[in-house]
């Protein structure tokens, strides 16, 4: 398997699902990689357990919401 190196410093990065999984898992390689890291996710326990793993910053938002993507990206 090829090792790649990502530079993400000075970079923000949204990560949708971020609360468990593969979200999680991306969330955490954007982090490793330098990103300022916004973890968006409904299940707010999830998510703050998943933001603290990380080192993201949590932000509970639903994607289906207009208002909701807005704000989120206004954080960014």
């Amino acid at each position: 398997m090829t090792n790649l190196s990502f530079d993400f410093r000075d970079r923000t990065v949204i990560v949708t699902g971020a609360g468990r999984g593969i979200g999680q898992a991306i969330a955490a390689r954007f982090v490793e990689a330098g990103a300022t890291v916004l973890a968006v996710d409904l299940d707010e326990a999830a998510l703050h357990a998943a933001a603290e793993a990380t080192g993201a910053t949590p932000v509970i938002a639903d994607v289906s919401s207009t208002a909701d993507v807005e704000r989120t990206v206004a954080q960014a």
